[in-house]
């Protein structure tokens, strides 16, 4: 199997006042982390059954020595993975690491995949394009896109029907939307959406 691509976004400040790492076989290499974004794509040897992040500190004796930050696994049989970053309170792993299939096929080009985050089951409604996403899971629906973009209706519907959310997402023809749907703070408040947007350009699809 060929080298792993990846990319790493974040919601947290990380990776701001330090250098982070990845080890690639006895290698370690600056490691690009998207502040609410994609970061670039990153390469990892293939045969890694996990991405490993670092910080350089200094050792007792003046020296620097690599520790081990954050560790999360790979996604067996995959090209591309997109890894999620977030501080941890774990004081053996000060970040967690969470990653997920974004090779084109899991994800295509022109399609919206929503990952829910929330403990429901959840529906929706894009433009004429239906799914449901499970509690805690992933689907992807790819509606009909007109060739200069557009303004899409969308509705996110709770298991019982009820619209819990409604709005309108923006779509391309050569683009990839990624909603993660979050919780809602209170009780008495609404579901919480964050996005990532991607452009992929003709020599990503060739996979």
């Amino acid at each position: 199997m060929s080298a792993i691509e990846f990319s790493c976004v974040t919601w947290d400040k990380i990776g701001k006042d330090q250098e982070l790492y990845y080890r690639d076989g006895s290698d370690y290499q600056r490691v690009d982390i998207g502040y609410k974004r994609r970061s670039k794509l990153q390469e990892l040897s293939a045969g890694h059954a996990h991405l490993e992040i670092y910080e350089k500190v200094a050792t007792s004796d003046g020296g620097l020595e690599f520790r081990a930050v954050g560790r999360g696994a790979n996604i067996a049989g995959t090209s591309r993975v997109l890894f999620f970053i977030k501080l941890a309170s774990n004081d053996q792993q000060r970040m967690s690491v969470f990653g997920i299939d974004d090779s084109i096929a899991a994800f295509p080009v022109g399609a919206f995949r929503f990952l829910n985050t929330t403990n429901e089951p959840l529906q929706v409604l894009l433009n004429e394009s239906k799914g449901s996403v499970p509690a805690r899971g992933m689907t992807v629906i790819r509606p009909d896109v007109p060739e200069l973009g557009g303004f899409m209706p969308v509705y996110i519907g709770d298991s019982e029907d009820n619209v819990i959310f409604e709005s309108r997402f923006y779509a391309q023809p050569r683009g990839r939307k990624l909603v993660i749907i979050r919780s809602p703070e209170t009780p008495d408040s609404k579901i919480r959406l964050r996005f990532l947007s991607e452009i992929v350009v003709a020599s990503q699809t060739a996979e």
